[in-house]
């Protein structure tokens, strides 16, 4: 089994303690059946129609080739959680947003009582103004979203150094275990000394994975260089790495695509390609620069 780290990640870390399961990350499918205990408060929440819909996105500094993540949320009119696995998203104009892959979020709240969430990615892949409508049952809610052009390809920054270290890692109590870790390591550097940059966004591919893109904020200051993001010895608390599960080596290359703001609030990109380091034994990291990601 291959995956990335980062789709452990997707919903962000103050989600982490209400996440119980995913669902087809491709398809919304099946009905409702709730249940709720007769001796607790918790439970399952009983089916209520919904009276207010919401949609969450954040629409900062879009521009062409951006993805961010929108969340669904149901309330009944006593402002309890409904469900909003249901819920239908579209785009008023596909030419600059387009509507790509759901995910069923189990949610928990403090008293057990359990509800499912909608996050639906979003690709903005055009210059522009759209309308992105969520509708579930008789009640709807809109976003308005602009769009900037594709950021120019002289970019605010520039590459140090790109590797990526394959490494075996070390089990709890020292045991041997089979999973093979992919690190990316991105050293990126301001030439100018003379502006502060902000990355929003990074993307690394190995072979056929990819983390997504990964929304963030990690500021160079003028004439500074710095990795985009270190690793943390405890490999489920990274969104940026790769693993082998099964210890088979990944094959292929990897690319970085990186999407960053200078100050002026001109934005450009890079792209960077690199070889894997094989099978590295005891790898020096550099520390994880505890910004964190979001990755769609």
């Amino acid at each position: 089994m291959k995956v990335s780290f980062a789709l452990f990640n997707v919903i962000g870390a103050s989600l982490v303690a209400c996440l119980v399961a995913c669902e087809s990350p491709s398809r919304v499918v099946g009905t409702q059946s709730y249940q709720t205990s007769q001796n607790s408060p918790g439970g399952v929440l009983p089916e209520r129609p919904v009276f207010r819909l919401d949609g969450y996105t954040d629409t900062a500094g879009l521009v062409v080739g951006a993805a961010r993540m929108l969340v669904v949320e149901g309330y009944d009119d006593q402002g309890n959680h409904v469900s909003t696995d249901q819920a239908a998203v579209s785009s008023s104009n596909s030419a600059v947003v387009q509507v790509a892959e759901a995910r069923v979020v189990s949610m928990t709240d403090a008293r057990g009582r359990t509800w499912k969430e909608l996050y639906q990615v979003l690709h903005f892949v055009g210059p522009g103004t759209a309308e992105v409508a969520i509708t579930l049952d008789s009640r709807s809610d809109n976003i308005q979203v602009s769009v900037g052009g594709t950021p120019t390809s002289k970019a605010a920054l520039v590459v140090d150094s790109f590797t990526v270290v394959e490494y075996r890692v070390q089990c709890a109590g020292g045991g041997w275990c089979p999973y093979l870790l992919y690190a990316p390591l991105l050293k990126l550097r301001e030439p100018t000394g003379t502006t502060t940059v902000e990355i929003v966004s990074v993307e690394f591919t190995l072979g056929s994975l990819t983390t997504g893109v990964c929304r963030g904020s990690v500021f160079y200051a003028p004439g500074s260089a710095a990795f985009v993001d270190g690793i943390d010895e405890y490999p489920w608390a990274n969104d940026l790495i790769f693993a082998s599960v099964d210890g088979a080596g990944l094959p292929g290359d990897a690319t970085a695509h990186v999407v960053m703001r200078d100050v002026l609030g001109n934005y450009s990109q890079l792209t960077a390609t690199t070889t894997v380091q094989r099978m590295v034994s005891n790898p020096e990291f550099p520390p994880p620069r505890g910004t964190g990601w979001m990755c769609l």
